[in-house]
């Protein structure tokens, strides 16, 4: 990672396991910076309530038992 510039690096991909490697990988670099990190943070949280909304719909389709 001494090529790439620091804000090129890319965005975490893949599922949490492969999102921590990716990380803790460019953490050893020393790659990471504010501006990186809070992109990322950003993301996962659009993620994290898209799939809040879908567990919510899912949820409210089921008929109460």
């Amino acid at each position: 990672m001494d090529d790439a510039p620091r804000s090129s690096l890319p965005d975490l991909k893949g599922t949490v396991d492969e999102r921590r490697t990716q990380l803790d990988q460019l953490r050893n670099d020393g790659a990471v910076t504010v501006e990186w990190l809070l992109r990322q943070l950003d993301q996962v949280l659009t993620e994290w309530a898209a799939l809040e909304t879908k567990f919510d719909v899912e949820k409210d389709g089921h008929p109460d038992y």
